[in-house]
């Protein structure tokens, strides 16, 4: 009796917890903005905390926190981008050899792994040789694809203003 009703009610957590997934994944794009703007503010929380403390009101310590906020962003983008920017160059420099080195050296010794015949019509030179004719209509395929998913890329700008508004006001009100 008492091992069917522990089996009982192990089986009815299972389904609650089912259920409550599945709810989530069909939810998911109307709560991602909120789970982000709530995580946001719970990680803002303490700054507003020790600002309000400061007998400064709440209203104006989540602006404050805000711009702090948007400042820090933008000083690390300022000083990130550029470094970035010199490893992709420099990425893109290399290239060239990464591929000549990778034709040369990885790939007989893969070949000879895996047991395949070493040909013409193996690396990356025959790989752009034969299908560089196509790159047009792959690149004319995905545009049409980014431009029928105008609903995704509306839905992704619409989170980006949304969520601040709602970390305001979760700040504020937390």
């Amino acid at each position: 009796m008492a091992s069917n009703l522990g089996t009982n009610l192990r089986t009815n957590w299972m389904i609650a917890i089912a259920l409550i997934g599945w709810l989530m994944w069909l939810l998911a794009p109307v709560l991602t903005p909120f789970i982000a703007a709530a995580l946001l503010a719970y990680i803002a929380d303490p700054m507003a905390d020790r600002l309000q403390r400061l007998k400064i009101p709440r209203t104006i310590a989540v602006v404050l926190v805000f711009l702090l906020t948007f400042i820090g962003v933008g000083l690390l983008v300022l000083l990130i981008l550029p470094l970035v920017q010199k490893q992709v160059s420099a990425l893109l420099a290399a290239l060239p050899g990464i591929i000549a080195e990778a034709e040369q050296v990885w790939f007989p010794r893969v070949t000879e792994f895996l047991g395949v015949e070493s040909g013409e019509d193996i690396g990356f030179g025959a790989f752009i040789a034969r299908y560089s004719d196509m790159a047009g209509s792959w690149a004319s395929t995905i545009f049409l694809s980014l431009t029928h998913s105008g609903g995704a890329l509306a839905a992704a700008v619409i989170s980006l203003f949304l969520i601040p508004i709602l970390t305001f006001y979760m700040l504020r009100d937390w």
